[in-house]
C-alpha cells in the first residue's frame, strides 16, 4: 500500500466533511509512522496529487457535499490570487530598485 493509499483511506474513514478535517501536522505525524523521513513539503505535494481530498482552513477532508468542493476551490483560488499579488509587489519593488541603480544592496 502506498502513502497515497494510506492517506486516502485515513481521510475517507475518519475525516469526512469539513467539520472533521485533519490538520496537516496531524496527517504528517500519522504518515511518519510509515515513512519517518517524510517532510511537510513532501506531504503537501502528495496531497496536491489527490484531487478527491479537499482542503480548507481546518485542514484536509473528504467532501460530503458539492458545496464543500466549491468552498475548497474558492479557498484555493483566494490563496493563489494572494500569492500572485505578492509576486507582483516583489517584482515591482525590485524593478524600481534596479531602475534606480540600487541593486548594489546585494553586493
Amino acid at each position: 500500500m502506498t502513502l497515497k493509499d494510506l492517506i486516502i483511506d485515513l481521510i475517507n474513514a475518519r475525516h469526512r466533511g469539513r467539520e472533521n478535517a485533519i490538520r496537516r501536522r496531524e496527517l504528517l505525524l500519522y504518515c511518519r509512522q510509515f515513512d519517518p523521513e517524510l517532510t511537510d513539503r513532501e506531504l503537501r505535494r502528495i496531497v496536491e496529487d489527490l484531487p478527491q481530498i479537499c482542503t480548507g482552513s481546518k485542514g484536509y477532508f473528504m467532501p460530503e457535499s458539492y458545496e464543500e468542493v466549491e468552498d475548497t476551490v474558492e479557498y484555493l483560488r483566494k490563496k493563489a490570487l494572494a500569492m500572485l499579488r505578492r509576486a507582483k509587489k516583489i517584482r515591482l519593488y525590485y524593478r524600481a530598485l534596479s531602475d534606480s541603480g540600487q541593486m548594489r544592496l546585494f553586493i
